[in-house]
């Protein structure tokens, strides 16, 4: 398993892997799109998956580097 894919010459990387990257914490993601420090924690280790309407915030403030299909 790669977590780096690249789709139409954009690099993808799972959410886990841009939040090292970035240098980021849970608790600065949460704050960042409006939700709880423990969903992004859930989402990170692969245990839940944003909802749709949370995606679009997520991927957003990742400037697209994570997208939904980095969920799956």
């Amino acid at each position: 398993y790669k977590s780096t894919q690249v789709i139409a010459g954009n690099a993808h990387m799972n959410l886990k892997d841009w939040l090292d990257k970035k240098r980021w914490s849970h608790s600065k993601l949460a704050e960042e799109i409006g939700v709880d420090r423990s969903q992004v924690t859930r989402w990170a280790a692969g245990d839940t998956v944003p909802r749709r309407e949370t995606m679009r915030l997520l991927i957003a403030a990742t400037k697209g580097k994570v997208s939904g299909s980095d969920f799956y």
